[in-house]
């Protein structure tokens, strides 16, 4: 009886640890090809900034080729965290960071950049904050009346990160929150309007 009793407890141990070395080694390819980004927000001086509402910041990553998105997780001490995807292969892959901001919180949204990630890795990475200084506003309007389907372009004078678009109301206003600086202001009608495209206009904040 001993020495069956025996056999069964080593039977039983053996069957344990088969049992969980499957089940390691299952979640361990399950959660392998990920990686992690994190970070904090910071203003132009450096200092942390303190999120009121997570609302008003967004963070995010995406891949192109695969376009596959990933949704950040934004904390009030002003740090977040991306958890990403699994994916295959020895490599890194090139994900694009960015950010949306509400404006009227006081800080803007830096230009998208790009990380190399490689599976199972952990990047930090800082947001840093452009301040709102100013907001550029006006109406798109014609000999008659206002211009409801026209596109404003916003670009920053000797940057090269490329403009803004955005659309008009249907009073034809539009308006941006800006840092400082100079910045060109381009209108473009929609073609069905069959008027000519005023001449761009540089601002300064």
């Amino acid at each position: 009886m001993r020495e069956f009793t025996k056999r069964l407890k080593w039977c039983l141990a053996t069957f344990l640890f088969f049992a969980l070395f499957a089940f390691g080694f299952s979640r361990s390819h399950a959660e392998a090809g990920g990686g992690i980004i994190f970070g904090k927000f910071v203003d132009p001086d450096g200092r942390t900034v303190i999120v009121e509402n997570a609302a008003d910041f967004r963070v995010f990553a995406y891949e192109p080729n695969t376009a596959t998105f990933a949704e950040g997780i934004v904390m009030r001490d002003g740090s977040y965290r991306i958890s990403l995807p699994s994916f295959s292969g020895d490599g890194s892959i090139a994900w694009i960071i960015g950010t949306e901001i509400n404006p009227r919180f006081g800080f803007l949204s830096p230009p998208m950049e790009e990380i190399a990630l490689g599976a199972n890795h952990t990047v930090m990475h800082v947001v840093g904050l452009n301040r709102v200084t100013g907001v550029i506003s006006g109406k798109v309007s014609k000999s008659n009346g206002f211009l409801g389907n026209a596109v404003v372009n916003l670009s920053r004078l000797f940057d090269t990160q490329g403009a803004v678009s955005s659309g008009v109301d249907g009073n034809g206003a539009y308006q941006f929150f800006v840092a400082a600086g100079k910045y060109l202001v381009s209108a473009f009608a929609a073609p069905k309007d069959n008027v000519v495209n005023p001449v761009a206009t540089e601002v300064n904040v």
